[in-house]
């Protein structure tokens, strides 16, 4: 007979996550995992069961009430991370700032870690709210006093306003972007990075579909440099937008993941492409299908006095509340700054740290941050996803190469023909 361990590693290994077709068998799961930690008083088993039920149906009233076993059991980072992401989700900032608050009062053993992990998200919640200097200060106190841990993100987040300030070069010395003026007249630029994999699957898909439906607009490519330079650079001369868009590439010392750097290069262009051209600059994803013209944005954002256009989703922590897929610096003076600030940061982030995951929207979250900070004139324009989700797709997850450009170009297809 298995035993109760063996049982339960059996079902797990089994499902497809699929709870119409798996009702029985994933609540006998989650039973054992209880039973399990009810015996061996090992809390591993109820963060298993909350990190099971999550991804079969989400958060729930059950997974809570295991979440919040689990902390008040035995005060990890681990069990707090399930604890606060089940009561806080989709919270107001005072009533998820009044639950952190009372967590932490039931709670005897508060070790180093914890007291950070409570200040990020507290920090954070205030930055929801509005108050930036207290979200500053907490946040800032929060990266100071955490040790390594599950919160890895942490270390990459800016806490110095003077970080990059001191910065020649960028992951050594680089070649200044080279930006033509021969372009045709354009309203606005599009600012896209990837590697050489990444253009070979989506470069075509987002360049046809961008300019399909894009008239007045330029569009910026920074690469990562590779054999394929010569490549690409035939691909676009060979192409009826080919004076629509100017490429550049971006030499990667040897040794350093180019991966985070690629995705990170459409932002460090932006403060050149602003100084250039003055005109307003868009930035998004290179695996992602535009099926709007962008400039339908533009008119509310001159009208609105805007600085910038920021996509913000429902998470709180900083590295992921303000998000990469789209967004626009407008050719204002707040623009420039917030524009520069992104800049340094991004310098400064890469030159001091050995993890660069994340390294984009931290620092696109630190240009807001501190533009709030220094400039009482600053004003961005936040929206929702849902809110741009007609102007662009962008296939979300783990897929494969393979499935997101089927995705892609059935949804080209869809709106191109």
């Amino acid at each position: 007979m298995l035993s109760i361990e063996d049982r339960a590693a059996v079902i797990e290994s089994s499902l497809k996550f699929i709870y119409e077709l798996e009702k029985n068998e994933f609540e006998e799961l989650i039973r054992l995992k209880i039973e399990l930690f009810e015996s061996t008083k090992k809390v591993i088993y109820l963060i298993d069961a909350c990190r099971l039920e999550k991804k079969m149906i989400g958060i729930t009233a059950r997974s809570r009430e295991l979440a919040k076993k689990a902390f008040l059991f035995k005060p990890l980072e681990k069990t707090l991370h399930f604890y606060l992401e089940g009561f806080i989700t989709n919270k107001k900032p005072a009533e998820a700032i009044e639950i952190i608050e009372k967590a932490f009062a039931e709670i005897k053993v508060k070790d180093d870690n914890l007291i950070a992990v409570r200040d990020l998200y507290l920090g954070s919640l205030c930055g929801v709210d509005g108050d930036y200097y207290r979200y500053n200060k907490l946040i800032c106190s929060a990266k100071k006093n955490y040790k390594k841990g599950i919160y890895y993100q942490l270390n990459t987040v800016v806490s110095d306003f003077y970080c990059g300030s001191d910065e020649q070069g960028f992951l050594g010395v680089q070649d200044a972007l080279v930006l033509e003026d021969g372009l045709v007249k354009f309203d606005y630029v599009f600012s896209i990075s990837c590697d050489a994999v990444y253009f070979n699957y989506y470069g075509e898909i987002f360049l046809n579909g961008f300019f399909e439906s894009n008239k007045k607009a330029a569009v910026h490519l920074y690469v990562i440099e590779s054999e394929s330079n010569n490549k690409i650079l035939d691909f676009i001369r060979d192409q009826w937008y080919s004076d629509r868009v100017v490429v550049n590439f971006f030499k990667c010392p040897e040794g350093i993941d180019f991966r985070p750097i690629s995705a990170v290069l459409r932002l460090l262009a932006i403060d050149d492409l602003l100084k250039k051209y003055n005109k307003p600059v868009f930035f998004g994803e290179i695996d992602a299908l535009v099926t709007k013209d962008l400039g339908c944005l533009l008119s509310g954002l001159y009208s609105g006095g805007a600085d910038q256009l920021v996509r913000v989703i429902g998470h709180h922590l900083p590295w992921q509340r303000f998000t990469c897929g789209l967004g626009v610096f407008m050719p204002t003076k707040s623009g420039f700054v917030a524009s520069a600030l992104m800049n340094r940061f991004i310098k400064g982030i890469f030159n001091h740290n050995e993890k660069h995951w994340w390294a984009d929207q931290c620092a696109l979250e630190a240009a807001i941050r501190y533009s709030f900070l220094i400039n009482s004139e600053y004003n961005p324009k936040f929206v929702g996803p849902g809110d741009l989700s007609e102007f662009i797709i962008t296939p979300t997850g783990a897929d494969s190469h393979e499935k997101k450009v089927f995705i892609l170009k059935n949804k080209h297809k869809e709106f191109y023909g």
